[in-house]
């Protein structure tokens, strides 16, 4: 039989609890459950109710004569949920997880998938948001356990926002550390010298180069810069150079990455007041070919990125090792085009009216023939 101050520890480590929490609830000290669970004692017998009740098992489970759910039935019990997702069934997902949490109050697995369905439920409905808070708010107050933690504090600051409640958002983002203090900084200082070290440091290159960009774009777009059309005609031409810099020509895993911004650069150029038609199809022309490259990038054919400061990493394809073995290459090609480059392409000049004086520009006509075959 498991002792009972080991099964104590499991459970409460299991269900993310803080030894201080635990004894405030039952009206003791840190110390007692310290004792019990190092094996240095055992709880009274007027406490295994109010343990068993907190810990939401039986007093037989707590002395080890019995199993609550195994594993596997809880894995079944996660695939369920995470079909009715899959199917956007996003009500019955949320009453499916707070079924479990009735079950198990302080299970912060289904506490957190509870709040992630309610917040897809909030774009309708903001008194669902509102308790999708609350329950981020408990486990990041309760939870010990690491990956819950951040996933919570993630999906609160993201939700303070949505709410209007900058300051909250401002404040819980201000605890997190520096960005020299992050993991993706220290990793390659605690490495030992050798390719995984060069791999990593390669990772944040490009990491740091896509959030770049992305700061230099929002600043481009955000009204409250006061930047001319020349500013951010600039900052969209900077992030290609960038992107240039790290890539070189040929490197077809990035050419998605190419795409989106000859697509913005094209619909700088297309301004009215800075009308320029020639450079507004040259950037189309080359968004078409940087989708088609991307359509037809062999995905089978895994290799490092060209340019030297990414040369010893792969590219995230999203797709698994046994995904790759079982589909043909032409419907992961298919697939991978899910998003439709080329379709996109025809969207933005069709709806968009910065596109509208192309009309009369020489090739523009042979260029929407040829997206709409596409299409």
């Amino acid at each position: 039989m498991l002792k009972i101050g080991t099964k104590i520890r499991q459970l409460r480590e299991q269900k993310c609890i803080t030894q201080a929490k635990m004894a405030q609830h039952l009206g003791i000290t840190e110390q007692a459950i310290s004792r019990w669970e190092n094996g240095g004692g055992y709880p009274d017998m007027e406490l295994i109710p109010a343990i068993a009740n907190f810990l939401e098992i039986s007093t037989d489970e707590l002395f080890g004569l019995c199993n609550n759910d195994d594993e596997a039935e809880y894995k079944r019990k996660y695939a369920e949920m995470v079909a009715l997702r899959n199917d956007d069934k996003w009500q019955e997902s949320a009453d499916y997880c707070r079924k479990e949490l009735e079950r198990r109050p302080r299970d912060y697995g289904w506490m957190f998938e509870l709040a992630y369905s309610l917040r897809a439920l909030s774009k309708e409905d903001n008194a669902a948001l509102e308790e999708a808070v609350l329950l981020w708010e408990r486990i990041l107050e309760d939870c010990t356990d690491s990956e819950h933690r951040y996933y919570a504090f993630d999906c609160l600051w993201h939700s303070y926002v949505r709410l209007g409640r900058h300051q909250q958002a401002v404040e819980l983002v201000e605890k997190m550390p520096p960005i020299e203090h992050s993991r993706e900084m220290l990793l390659p200082r605690a490495m030992p010298d050798g390719e995984k070290r060069v791999e990593r440091l390669q990772l944040n290159v490009r990491m740091l180069a896509l959030k770049l960009n992305r700061e230099i774009k929002e600043l481009a777009s955000n009204q409250h810069t006061g930047y001319t059309w020349h500013d951010k005609l600039r900052c969209h031409e900077v992030c290609l150079e960038i992107i240039n810099i790290l890539h070189t020509g040929d490197d077809s895993q990035h050419s998605g990455g190419w795409f989106w911004w000859y697509l913005d650069l094209a619909k700088i150029h297309a301004d009215t007041e800075h009308f320029d038609g020639e450079k507004t199809l040259d950037y189309l022309l080359k968004a078409e070919a940087a989708a088609w490259k991307h359509f037809e990038w062999d995905i089978d054919q895994k290799y490092p990125y060209k340019g030297i400061f990414l040369n010893k990493i792969l590219p995230e394809t999203g797709w698994s090792e046994e995904a790759l073995a079982e589909l043909p290459r032409s419907e992961i090609v298919a697939k991978w085009d899910e998003g439709g480059l080329l379709r996109l392409i025809h969207e933005s000049i069709t709806k968009e009216k910065c596109f509208e004086n192309l009309k009369d520009i020489a090739g523009f006509a042979e260029l929407m023939s040829r997206l709409a075959r596409a299409k």
